[in-house]
């Protein structure tokens, strides 16, 4: 059998690599994208590795399936890429896998399913400020939660999370695809996505996020699993689309995070815009620009003054430099890619036989050693 050079070539575009990328490692790549010469198997399995893909698709005569395994929910442009990063792609798969594995363990533990999945049946059916309400009371939230539990987008995103997985609605945020910090997410591709699922509902946000896009996301996330859906985000949350499902959940999630009345109860304590709209951020966790279209959605504000606004902001956010961050320790970063709900099922199904070591240890994607320092750190004893 011969390698297909269509195939290696696909497999560079996939990864957005040129051969002058991967001469370094494959100094004859050209001649094998040409077919005058054949690399080795131990070549391939290098390239494999590189490309992120598997040694028998070189020998393929047509081209992989990559395609979106979910719906695609994704509005700003409205043309998603034809295909999937590599990035995304893997993480979907894991996500699907370890929702599997959480569904058919709660079903033989004889859990009842989630009562959020599917709670309405279309968008027709409900306000969004009556489906936001339910949110609070299925979470058990105060409307005013975030002024009250939290002090920092970051703190908020952290209690949000809680509520949502003691709810049994798993939550796994990472940054990177499967954890090699190299491999990062990008955020113009995908916010977060959301698998539904009536034992095990899933949302998967984007770690390299704002802490204030990553609120957003986990309750526009919630709203999509409040109709059933499965699919990819990608709905920036100061870019609001008004119609279909879409636009419902940016509603639901704006009046979750920045109740009407709570607003408007804001503007008539503070003298001027600029001071409702700084204490609206602070009490919301809510981004400036999430803030100020609320004010403007809610006729606080009017058009000119939302510009004026606007390009304060702006101008403001050129001038701060981001700032270096670190990838953080190791077992902070692997526990908030797993979240609480899913470590506490591997545990269980450890602990009483139901699940294998090693199958636990290619769920969360460790070793045998990270796996019992994972646990022993989280003060489990295995």
């Amino acid at each position: 059998m011969e390698v297909n050079p269509s195939i290696i070539k696909w497999a560079m575009d996939w990864n957005n690599l040129t051969a002058d990328d991967l001469k370094p490692a494959f100094p004859k790549i050209d001649e094998w994208l040409d077919g005058t010469r054949q690399p080795t198997f131990k070549q391939l399995e290098k390239l494999a590795v590189k490309t992120h893909t598997i040694v028998p698709h070189f020998f393929a005569e047509s081209t992989p399936d990559v395609r979106l395994q979910i719906a695609d929910f994704r509005t700003p442009s409205g043309s998603a890429p034809k295909n999937p990063s590599p990035e995304l792609f893997e993480t979907i798969d894991e996500m699907l896998y370890r929702q599997g594995w959480m569904s058919d363990s709660f079903k033989d533990l004889g859990y009842g399913t989630v009562e959020l999945v599917g709670h309405f049946n279309s968008i027709e059916d409900v306000d969004p400020r009556e489906a936001a309400s339910y949110l609070n009371r299925f979470l058990g939230l105060h409307k005013n939660w975030a002024a009250i539990e939290a002090h920092s987008a970051d703190e908020a995103v952290r209690h949000l999370r809680r509520a949502i997985e003691a709810a049994r609605i798993s939550v796994a945020i990472a940054g990177y695809a499967g954890g090699n910090t190299r491999r990062l997410f990008d955020v113009s591709e995908f916010r977060g996505f959301v698998l539904a699922d009536e034992y095990a509902p899933l949302i998967f946000v984007n770690g390299r996020d704002a802490k204030t896009a990553q609120l957003f996301t986990l309750a526009h996330e919630l709203a999509h699993l409040a109709l059933g859906h499965t699919g990819l985000l990608n709905s920036p949350e100061d870019v609001l689309d008004a119609n279909g499902h879409e636009g419902f959940c940016d509603k639901v999630a704006v009046e979750f995070l920045m109740p009407a009345d709570v607003v408007i109860r804001i503007a008539e304590e503070e003298s001027d815009s600029e001071k409702a709209l700084a204490t609206l951020r602070a009490r919301t966790r809510t981004s400036t620009l999430a803030s100020l279209r609320r004010l403007r959605e809610l006729d606080i504000i009017d058009e000119s003054r939302f510009w004026v606004l606007y390009n304060t902001h702006v101008k403001n956010k050129a001038a701060i430099k981001p700032r270096k961050s670190g990838n953080g320790d190791y077992y902070t970063t692997k526990g908030s890619n797993l979240g609480q709900l899913f470590t506490d099922a591997v545990f269980a199904g450890v602990k009483t036989g139901r699940l294998l070591y090693a199958d636990a240890y290619k769920l969360t994607g460790m070793h045998a050693q990270v796996f019992a320092n994972y646990y022993q750190r989280k003060g489990y004893a295995l």
